[in-house]
């Protein structure tokens, strides 16, 4: 028994060395070694991807001018004010794009006609607007898009409900608006039996 403990303990620490060396990079293989870091950023970068194409989604709807906003090819002040609030915006980028609905023609030929007059109207109404110490290039590009609206019907709840003098802290009871064409009809509806 001399020499059997010496023996075991270097046999022990050898084959803890080699288990060490070799058993790393096979644990390596089997396991992820980054695993909370790496789901983690795969979750928020998910996320990231989602907001981001909202709010370019949103950009783009920001910076339209819309069908509404010209009357033929000339544009409406509703659509110098738009174009107005677009020039004056900062920070200024030195290219900024704005988006053009596409116009209501059924003729392919006719629609890119006003669309190519309504983006000359459009660009030399910003080259007016222009600040000479950060020139900005504008582009303009046509798309489909529908310019977003909400039913009269919201407006009209409101309304409703505040000619009903409603107060802050209480429950409230909102109308329901009638579905389908018909008639007339205000009252009805506000007040719920106790």
């Amino acid at each position: 028994m001399n020499g059997l403990i010496k023996k075991t303990a270097a046999a022990l620490c050898l084959t803890a060395g080699v288990v060490t060396l070799i058993g790393c990079t096979h644990y390596r293989e089997i396991v992820d070694p980054c695993w909370p870091e790496r789901y983690n950023a795969m979750a928020a970068s998910s996320v990231r991807e989602v907001h981001n194409a909202q709010a370019y989604k949103g950009h783009i709807l920001n910076h339209s001018i819309w069908n509404g906003d010209f009357d033929g090819e000339k544009l409406h002040p509703s659509g110098i004010a738009k174009l107005k609030y677009i020039a004056h915006r900062e920070p200024t980028a030195l290219v900024m794009k704005v988006w053009l609905q596409n116009a209501d023609e059924n003729d392919p030929a006719r629609r890119d006609f006003v669309n190519g007059l309504r983006t000359k109207a459009i660009l030399a109404y910003l080259a007016t607007q222009r600040n000479d110490r950060q020139p900005t290039h504008y582009e303009v590009e046509v798309h489909n898009y529908t310019q977003p609206t909400y039913p009269a019907q919201w407006t009209d709840k409101a309304i409703y409900n505040v000619e009903r003098n409603i107060e802050g802290g209480k429950a409230q009871m909102f109308i329901s608006p009638a579905v389908g064409g018909g008639g007339g009809g205000g009252g009805g509806g506000g007040g719920g039996g106790r």
